[in-house]
């Protein structure tokens, strides 16, 4: 559908481009008059097909891209960037929480692994999937501020994770209160980009 939108657009151009560079015979007044008796009706609908075209692009881009899709979507669907930051420093939230130490984690290190990696493997790739439309809706300053935080955040995690799997396990605590912070800071830095 994106490459029919791009064929109506160049169509559109073309016959409005024709259109437009007709020069009619006149001077002042009469001249537009007999440019719009002879023009005005094909460069209008030229003009009409340009608008349908970039229209339906952008329509089916829409379609086709599952982060302007989730970004965009309702809150009975996928969550957009800012609700899954949030949800991320909920699951974060409640790991910090836990105060562990390394003997806690070492005694539950399989189920406390699982809880990590599905923040990993199943959370920050909607975030990074909508990246693109954080960008057209923030801007690109913004979104730099965004993921600078967020990469924090996921690295922190990834190295709690990793120290489970490694058994150092006195380095977990420190690791998600290291993620803790900065995904509170993404999340911060999320409203005050939204509440703009």
């Amino acid at each position: 559908m994106r490459l029919l939108g791009f064929g109506i657009f160049v169509i559109g151009l073309t016959v409005a481009s024709w259109y437009a560079a007709y020069v009619p015979e006149g001077t002042g007044a009469e001249r537009i008059g007999n440019w719009a008796s002879f023009a005005g009706l094909p460069f209008g609908l030229g003009f009409a097909a340009m608008l349908l075209g970039v229209a339906l692009a952008r329509y089916s881009k829409k379609r086709e891209d599952p982060a302007a899709a989730s970004e965009g979507a309702s809150s009975g669907d996928a969550p957009s960037a800012l609700e899954q930051i949030e949800i991320i420093a909920g699951q974060l939230d409640e790991l910090v929480a836990e105060e562990l130490n390394a003997q806690q984690v070492s005694v539950d290190a399989e189920a406390l692994a699982g809880r990590i990696d599905a923040i990993l493997s199943e959370d920050v790739p909607v975030f990074l999937d909508a990246r693109e439309k954080i960008i057209e809706r923030y801007g690109l300053e913004t979104f730099a501020e965004l993921i600078g935080h967020f990469a924090v955040m996921e690295r922190a995690t990834a190295r709690a994770w990793s120290a489970i799997t490694d058994q150092a396990y006195e380095e977990v605590p420190p690791s998600l209160t290291k993620a803790k912070d900065a995904i509170h800071r993404t999340l911060e830095v999320a409203r005050s980009a939204a509440g703009r």
